[in-house]
């Protein structure tokens, strides 16, 4: 099915500008939505309200309404800074290893149709989605290691192999989502017992790639 600004097929909260809400199902193509009324999950197909074309001009205002849809989502995220908390040995550090995971959660997407009112005279339509989401992550990372980090019991320096793990929170604005995580990492080899951040917490700046989109 077409799709339009992350818009698909499905089940959606309707909520008015009044502020009130009911179960709708939309049907979208990529010029045009239909929604239907839905009552107990039975789609009542001669109440419909179509708009053709989205991105078309009306000579009337067009109605306000917000189209709401929870869901799982499952992405792929990176951290692309972590900031570990200061210790003993070390302040404060900021690291941007490389690092991938697995990241699964729930999902609020919503689609807000505004109106425009041109200098011509007449109205168009305006589509804004956002979204929020919150889960957990699990993955794969790289970690420098070394004198510094090991309180000097490591002579040699090399990447070292970790894995990462915790929650994050997912904020998206049309086609940019960007999300802040706490997580906790884990060395793989056998320097862990050396490593000053061996699980221990970090916050970080995090990006993801949806799938279920």
């Amino acid at each position: 099915q077409g799709t339009l600004h992350g818009l698909r097929d499905g089940y959606y909260i309707l909520k008015n500008e009044k502020g009130e809400k009911q179960q709708v199902y939309a049907t979208v193509s990529p010029d045009s939505l239909s929604i239907f009324t839905v009552s107990e999950k039975h789609i009542d197909t001669s109440q419909i309200t179509t708009f053709t074309p989205l991105n078309g001009q009306y000579r009337t205002r067009l109605p306000r309404f917000t189209l709401i849809q929870s869901s799982m989502d499952l992405d792929v995220t990176t951290v692309l800074f972590k900031y570990r908390f200061r210790n003993k040995d070390l302040p404060g550090q900021l690291n941007t290893n490389f690092n991938l995971s697995v990241y699964m959660g729930y999902k609020k997407d919503y689609f807000k149709f505004t109106d425009q009112h041109k200098p011509t005279g007449y109205y168009s339509r305006k589509l804004v989605h956002r979204s929020m989401d919150a889960g957990i992550f699990c993955g794969l990372g790289s970690t420098a290691m070394n004198s510094s980090v090991t309180s000097g019991r490591l002579s040699v320096e090399y990447d070292g192999l970790i894995w990462q793990k915790g929650v994050a929170a997912f904020f998206g604005w049309e086609n940019i989502t960007i999300g802040l995580g706490l997580g906790f990492d884990g060395l793989l080899d056998k320097n862990r017992h050396y490593w000053i951040y061996q699980e221990k917490p970090w916050a970080g700046l995090m990006i993801g790639l949806t799938f279920s989109n």
